[in-house]
């Protein structure tokens, strides 16, 4: 139960065409050190959940 939730929680969230586009740009931040992932990684969730 528990993995068909959280298969289905993944595919959602890096299946939009929002946080696909978004996480290319903050993943080069994070590469590049112009940002923290920890600090990539709130933004996109904070997108995310500002989509549903």
């Amino acid at each position: 139960m528990y993995e068909t939730i959280e298969e289905q929680l993944k595919r959602n969230f890096y299946d939009h065409p929002e946080i696909k586009t978004k996480l290319k740009m903050l993943e080069n931040y994070v590469l590049t050190d112009q940002m923290s992932s920890f600090v990539a990684a709130t933004e996109l969730l904070n997108t995310y959940s500002k989509l549903k």
